[in-house]
């Protein structure tokens, strides 16, 4: 249990790290395009769809790091209240939802990334499955966090969350 909880957290850093690198990248690509435009009167052609691609490497690994951090939106009203037992009965139910929604979004999003091989995008040329990649693979790591929170949860170690 202990490596897998370490095997958690070193993978949760690293999306991290990766998760500040893809911004501070999207924020120096927008200020450069918006320079080149209004200041230079030219474009950077590649750039919407770079950004664009950037932005769903955020939003997909961005809900993993989300969940390691324990920051996604939750009501606790109820679950506050419960006794221990059946709070961490619904702690493991949640658990368990976070795990099916990340190998059903694994799955489909490896499905989908396939089906978008054949398609290529006008400015860079790169295959539409590049940026539907990311998707798969968000839901995998989400999935791998919220088993590792389940396992915990009911073997009765502590989580994140």
């Amino acid at each position: 249990m202990k490596r897998l909880q370490a095997a958690s957290a070193a993978l949760h850093r690293a999306v991290e790290a990766l998760l500040c690198v893809l911004a501070i990248g999207m924020s120096a690509l927008t200020l450069a395009q918006v320079v080149a435009r209004y200041g230079l009167n030219h474009s950077i052609f590649w750039s919407e769809e770079v950004g664009r691609m950037i932005l769903i490497a955020l939003t997909f690994l961005g809900a993993s790091a989300a969940w390691a951090r324990g920051a996604h939106i939750g009501i606790d009203v109820v679950t506050a209240r419960l006794p221990g037992g059946a709070r961490r009965w619904a702690r493991a139910f949640a658990c368990l939802c976070g795990l099916v929604f990340g190998v059903f979004l694994a799955l489909y999003g490896a499905e989908f990334a396939w089906f978008a091989r054949r398609g290529v995008m006008s400015a860079t040329g790169l295959s539409r499955s590049v940026p539907a990649a990311v998707v798969p693979l968000g839901g995998a790591i989400l999935a791998f966090h919220a088993l590792v929170d389940l396992l915990a949860t009911l073997c009765g170690r502590g989580t994140r969350q």
